[in-house]
């Protein structure tokens, strides 16, 4: 296939890994995703990039991306500590077939914003927030109540959820705290 008709072809556009290149990805790669990716983007991973530092050019770029691409399913921010409330939410609401989601070591995520992104997103399946230190049980509770299909959890460190509610959750499902 020729190359530049190639990369007008969707496909390539539904899943970009930028993990390997953490140091080189800035605020303003996340705002021009949206300009190649359109709707085709169904999959980011933004590990560690340790460059997006700017909380309003992080929240911009997540923003803007989770307007321009509703087709999300999984997105990984592990390590980036400027993901704030205001970019979970921004997930939430515009990416409703969300099932995975890593904030890992995203400490300043709050109960009040995972809770909105619970309501918004029923299709969680995976939640990885180990290490975010302001979620207590109000977040476990939620995401029971409106994430039916959740099954798995990663909240080690987080130590605000207490171990009677967290037992009482356990079912079948994966969760690690």
């Amino acid at each position: 296939m020729c190359p530049s008709i190639q990369t007008l072809d969707g496909l390539n556009w539904q899943s970009i890994n930028l993990k390997s290149f953490q140091r080189d990805i800035d605020g303003n790669v996340l705002e021009n995703l949206n300009k190649q990716c359109g709707t085709f983007l169904k999959r980011l991973n933004i590990e560690n990039c340790k460059f997006i530092t700017v909380i309003i050019i992080c929240e911009n770029g997540i923003r803007i991306l989770a307007e321009s691409c509703p087709k999300f399913t999984i997105f990984k921010a592990e390590g980036c500590t400027h993901m704030t409330n205001n970019v979970a939410i921004e997930l939430g609401k515009n990416c409703s077939n969300l099932l995975f989601l890593v904030l890992n070591r995203c400490s300043f995520l709050t109960d009040d914003r995972l809770i909105a992104l619970a309501h918004y997103s029923p299709l969680l399946d995976t939640l990885i927030v180990a290490n975010c230190t302001g979620l207590t049980d109000d977040t476990l509770i939620t995401l029971e109540r409106y994430c039916y299909q959740f099954n798995k959890l990663d909240g080690i460190v987080s130590s605000e959820f207490s171990t009677l509610n967290f037992y009482q959750w356990l079912k079948s499902e994966e969760y690690v705290l």
